[in-house]
């Protein structure tokens, strides 16, 4: 619709609002016009853009005059499509029907070069031009309030009131909110922002405040009689925050005339109220009065009705009274038109002649028809551009109906019907939500509603989700509530999914819909997402989390990773920009192989960047040098940590990056090693005869060929040529090629392992930074030699093997020299500094035969690996942490028992009336089970005292401090934190534990006030418990502490131990007085015949793990004290199965004939000739049986697994 043909006068009898002027400045843009199509096809794109509204008033008659006669307002418009940009003017008139604002296109005397220059012209004309004056015209000077539009005290309310204002035309929740954005919009201002409490103040204040709008279709109605008119009524409640109809309000219309109807006379929030003339009225014009309240502010304002008493038209419509329609749907409007006269009888012969004329190309009519004595036609609305339907819609269409047989000189009887088109569309509270994946349901709640309803009703909701246009699988539970016949309340349960592994977030579209009838739904897509909290590696490793790469030059990657954390102000994920900055990359690969490795390729994370909308944090990961090899794998393990604190979950903020390393130059995939390879088999071919010199060079070259490298291979070749080149000049063209002059000659090159113990001393001597004596020099080439040579002819020996051999030539020197004496550090560095040539030999020769043994590494390469970073200070350090470790292993030998107790008093003492162990015996004790079990097996009741008083020291100064440690760390009372030490079922808890293996609870009161005892994983206590012990122990430099602990028998635990198991579960806390009760144990009625094993396989499990952690302590009667218990276990749960009548599988007999023997080995201190000692039976055993403590540590895991069948299974609550 042409905005021009609407009707308005320049001249208002008020001034517009604000949100009035931003209503036409919309309307306006609607009415635009869009592209141009034709058949179709668009063949000219516009875009439209408007100025701001300029506003102005005459000059001289300011405050003499009401505002709104000498007020104007203009906007200007720039249309730009494919032919070139119009800039038109508008300017601002009042409907004198309604009363409503519209802009209004004028003729414009000159071209202006662009829309800006338009509007500053104006600008300038109001402040320059003759008469004139910018802004609206100030009130009359004697004007207070509005003659009839508020009641008394009702109207602008003063600043301790809550203030109303009243709106003509409605606005919408778009026009609410462009409102609420004027209404409370701050100052700009350069003073410095503060948090003074002046400040805090003002910004509470400024958030209090409240506005509440009285919106009104119309202020002027025009009414004849029978003919009904509806009055549409909304309070708005605007706060800087919120913008929206506000339900509480209570609103009242109080009409003075009996003849009107008002139906209904009042409603909370908003109302439609017919008004119908049913009599004549007794004044042809009076006010009606729209009251409203809102907590406990009131308001008023009137609204003007003029009756009609001449023959007119009137006009029906059905439904009843209703005066929308939705276009490009289904909707029919019927309406019934008739002629009455002043007393409003019906006029048949002029009703037939009335004329129904639209004026918008946006209604179709049907062909009129007589009822009875009304005309009737039916209504309906498209819009005449297919191709985009809502482009253009106006806001309303008028159906005029006239009626020309009328008195000579009497204007036409005339009606115009206005039918408000509703563009119904969904608008929600929310754009999108996320929900975080947690242990418990999330729920969000919204309104949804339809957004210019109109009169329309009977509309129904619902809601799916969907990917692109597809139904998908719900991401949250969906339930829809009805408020009323337009609003419904949506919520959203959930999560239903959640993302998959290095997936951070899923989304999908949540379609809602509403429809009425059988009309096609409209619809309203929200983006609902469900978001896991954690660290997130996005980019830079494959699916298993590697990081692979070849090391064959310095390496630079780069790793992405996100970081969600769950914000509870918001209900939302968001990310943490600040963690990703400063992630930590733990080292968890601590062997002796992974740290060399790293010693040379120097590896290193490094933050660079936060990239993307959506951050990620970008990290470059570098190393520095090559490794060679022959293309194997070594890894290196990192634990990538998220600086989130005090959480539930801490695992979520780690992730484990698995660094692999393929090593390069050896092998069939490396150019440079084929070709001394292939080299090397050319000169045997083709320069040596055949014989047996040739094929021991083939034998040595095809079986060494890995470990004599590139440079071991040219080496060979070399020597081969110098032969062949000696031979010919000496013997001539035939000579050399016999193999008696090969045979004299080759010796020395048959003896590889001597010229590769050259390369290897030459490649260390090239790389190696510091000194080496002539003493160590050459002590250290032969070492290298024995290193390559125990590799050549012992193919089954190890590196440890090597060790072994040559840690004897240091601690024959260290024995004899600290006489027993337990070693430290300083002490052991002070008599290896005095034999520093051996001491270094046997380092580097060591080291040179790790790098040898236990990789693929050539015998250059092995060299130089072991000669890059070589320090003096690092050769002392590292070879007295290991003879300190050495030493440890080596336990004090007692010919009896009485020669061990004698020695155990002689060194108590008397503290405080009781005698004590020195700390430095009782250590040595503690280190050698073999000794704790002579205490327990054959000490006095005052020695078991002694031991047990002054161990339990140690102990009850550990439980403190880790009781201290767990509570800060935890953020728990101490109280609250109990150590538990636990002992083998059934064992009597009064005699000397061999060692000691605890846990720690926590009590904790459930929401029914119950008691109840959760266990503590070891990852939050047991490094500080072995550190606690390393303290009070004199733990010395270079050994770790849990290696300390563990070498001393202590071993902090949990129910994901390897020696734990759930059939041995007997430890319970008593609620009442918090200690712990020992109950009977799933075992104990196995042994009775009175149950079944939870797991037989896991208990066999446990038992061999805990013989290998004693192999590994280097105790080996410890070891065969746990086989022992082991065999004890297996036979009495055979036992028991068998009262059961259990058809269980027969022991083979040699194990079991094996377990005979083990059984009689002796655990506690005992003289040589004692026929149970270890070594004795272990002879007796191989002989016999074949079996070694490895394999019948094997044998009696099985005998356990061979009964798994019978398994009862885990209880749920293990």
């Amino acid at each position: 619709m042409n905005v021009a043909t609407q009707a308005g006068g320049l001249q208002w009898n008020r001034l517009p609002s604000d949100a009035e002027i931003e209503q036409a400045v919309q309307e306006l843009i609607r009415n635009s016009g869009g592209d141009i199509s034709v058949n179709g096809e668009t063949v000219d794109r516009r875009r439209f853009e408007v100025s701001r509204v300029v506003k102005f008033h005459t000059k001289n008659l300011a405050g003499k005059r009401e505002p709104g006669t000498i007020s104007g307002a203009h906007i200007f418009s720039s249309t730009q499509g494919t032919y070139g940009t119009a800039i038109n003017s508008y300017s601002l008139v009042q409907n004198s029907q309604t009363g409503k604002f519209h802009f209004i296109g004028t003729r414009m005397g000159y071209r202006p070069s662009s829309l800006q220059q338009a509007y500053d012209d104006d600008v300038k004309g109001t402040q320059t031009g003759y008469n004139m004056a910018p802004g609206f015209a100030p009130p009359l000077d004697s004007a207070s309030e509005e003659s009839s539009s508020e009641a008394p005290g009702t109207g602008s309310s003063s600043e301790d009131e809550v203030p109303w204002e009243a709106i003509i035309g409605l606005i919408g929740a778009g026009g609410a909110a462009a409102l609420g954005r004027k209404l409370f919009k701050k100052p700009k201002t350069t003073t410095k922002k503060t948090t003074s409490k002046k400040n805090e103040k003002e910004e509470k204040e400024e958030e209090e405040k409240v506005k509440y709008i009285l919106n009104l279709n119309k202020e002027n109605f025009q009414l004849a009689q029978n003919q009904p008119d509806v009055l549409e009524v909304v309070v708005y409640k605007i706060t800087p925050k919120t913008q929206r109809k506000y339900p509480a309000a209570q609103i009242r219309i109080v009409s003075p005339e009996k003849a009107l109807k008002v139906t209904p006379p009042q409603a909370s929030g908003s109302v439609s109220a017919q008004l119908l003339l049913s009599g004549k009225p007794e004044k042809a014009s009076f006010d009606l009065m729209v009251q409203a309240s809102a907590d406990g502010h009131e308001f008023q304002k009137s609204v003007r009705i003029q009756t009609q008493t001449k023959p007119r038209i009137s006009i029906e419509t059905i439904p009843a009274g209703k005066r929308s329609l939705r276009p490009d749907t289904y909707q029919v409007l019927t309406i019934q038109a008739q002629v009455l006269d002043e007393e409003g009888t019906s006029l048949p012969e002029l009703t037939e002649q009335i004329v129904f004329k639209p004026q918008s190309d946006w209604i179709d009519l049907s062909e009129p028809v007589i009822d009875d004595e009304k005309i009737a036609i039916n209504m309906g609305s498209t819009s005449p551009n297919p191709n985009n339907k809502t482009a253009n819609m106006p806001g309303s269409v008028f159906l005029s109906l006239y009626m020309d047989d009328v008195p000579e000189g009497e204007p036409p009887l005339q009606n115009d019907l206005e039918i408000a088109l509703l563009d119904c569309r969904i608008e929600t509270e929310i754009e999108d939500a996320t929900f975080p994946v947690s242990d418990e349901m999330s729920e969000i709640t919204f309104d949804a509603w339809i957004e210019n309803a109109g009169e329309e009703k009977g509309w129904n909701f619902s809601a799916e989700y969907r990917i692109g246009v597809d139904p998908a699988d719900p991401l949250t539970m969906i339930d829809i509530e009805k408020q009323n016949e337009t609003r419904v309340s949506v919520r959203l349960t959930g999560p239903l999914v959640s993302p998959g592994e290095n997936e951070s977030v899923i989304s999908r579209t949540l379609a809602i819909s509403a429809a009425q009838g059988d009309e096609e739904p409209i619809e309203r897509h929200l983006t609902i997402m469900v978001s896991q909290e954690g660290l997130l590696i996005r980019h830079g490793v494959n699916k298993s989390g590697d990081l692979p790469f070849t090391a064959n030059k310095p390496h630079e990657s780069f790793i992405d990773f996100a970081l969600n954390i769950y914000d509870p102000q918001s209900n939302q994920i968001i990310v943490d920009s600040e963690g990703l900055k400063d992630l930590q990359f733990e080292l968890l690969s601590d062997d002796d192989k992974t740290l060399n490795l790293m010693s040379v390729l120097l590896p290193q994370f490094e933050f660079i960047d936060l990239l993307g909308n959506i951050p990620y944090g970008h990290y470059k990961f570098t190393t520095q040098a090559e490794i060679p090899g022959i293309g194997d794998i070594h890894s290196i393990k990192y634990k990538v940590s998220a600086p989130v604190v005090n959480h539930e979950k801490p695992e979520l903020f780690e992730k484990i990056i698995n660094v692999k390393v393929k090593t390069y130059g050896i092998g069939d995939e490396f150019p440079d090693w084929v070709k001394a390879y292939e080299e090397c088999k050319y000169v045997l071919n083709n320069y040596m005869p055949a014989g047996d010199s040739k094929n021991k060079l083939y034998d040595i070259l095809e079986s060494q060929k890995m470990k004599l490298g590139v440079e071991g291979m040219v080496e060979m070749r070399n020597r081969i040529w110098k032969i062949a080149g000696e031979l010919i000049l000496a013997e001539g063209a035939e000579g050399y090629k016999l193999e008696e002059a090969w045979a004299n000659l080759i010796t020395t090159t048959l003896e590889w392992t001597e010229w590769a113990g050259d390369i290897a001393f030459n490649a260390l001597t090239a790389y190696f930074t510091g000194g080496l004596g002539s003493t160590a020099l050459g002590l250290t080439k032969s070492t290298m030699i024995d290193a390559i040579k125990m590799m050549y002819y012992e193919p089954n020996a190890t590196a440890e093997d090597f060790w072994n051999l040559q840690k004897e030539k240091i601690m024959s020197v260290l024995m004899s020299q600290t006489k027993g004496r337990l070693l430290s550090i300083e002490n052991i560095e002070l008599i290896v500094g005095k034999n520093k040539p051996l001491a270094y030999a046997v380092y580097i020769a060591t080291e040179f035969a790790y790098n040898l043994y236990q990789t693929n590494y050539s015998v250059w390469e092995a060299a130089k690996l072991t000669a890059q970073g070589l320090t003096e200070e690092m050769i002392m350090r590292k070879l007295t942490e290991k003879l300190h470790r050495e030493y440890m292993n080596r336990q004090t030998g007692f010919a009896s028992p009485k020669e061990f107790f004698e020695d155990f008093m002689k060194n108590t003492k008397t503290e405080m009336g009781k005698k004590v162990l020195s700390q430095k015996k009782l250590l040595e004790i503690m280190r050698d089970p073999e000794k704790v079990r002579t205490i327990k097996k054959w000490g006095s009741p005052e020695l078991k005292e002694i031991f047990v008083r002054t161990r339990k020291s140690i102990y009850n100064v550990h439980d403190i401090k880790l009781k201290q440690a767990i509570a800060q760390k935890l953020g728990i009372p101490q109280h609250e934190v109990i150590i538990d030490e636990f002992r083998t079922p059934g064992a009597d808890p009064n005699s000397v534990n061999t060692d000691r293996d605890y846990r720690v609870l926590r009590k904790v009161k459930t929401a029914e006030g119950k008691i109840e005892f959760h266990e503590v994983e070891t990852q939050k206590w047991k490094e500080d418990s072995y550190d606690i012990f390393g303290e009070l122990t004199g733990k010395p430099e270079g050994i770790s502490n849990q290696e300390w602990a563990e070498k001393h028998q202590q071993r902090g635990t949990d129910r994901f131990d390897a020696e734990a198991c759930s059939d041995y579960s007997d430890h319970v806390v008593n609620p009442k007085t918090g200690e712990v009760e020992i109950l009977d144990a799933n075992i104990k009625q196995v042994k009775k015949g009175n149950s079944r094993l939870i797991s037989a396989e896991k208990t066999g499990e446990m038992y061999k793990n805990k013989v290998q952690n004693s192999i590994d302590n280097g105790t080996k009667p410890e070891a065969y004290a746990q086989l022992q218990k082991g065999i004890k276990t297996l036979e009495d749960v055979r036992k028991g199965y068998k009262s059961q009548n259990l058809d269980i599988p027969e022991l083979d007999p040699k194990t079991q004939l094996a377990m005979n023997y083990a059984k009689q080995v002796s655990t506690q201190i005992t003289s040589d000739a004692d026929p149970h000692r270890v070594e004795k039976i272990e002879k007796t055993i191989k002989r016999v049986t074949g079996h070694d403590l490895k394999t019948l540590n094997e044998a009696i895991k099985n005998g356990f697994k061979d009964l798994k069948t019978f398994d009862k299974g885990v209880p749920s609550n293990s």
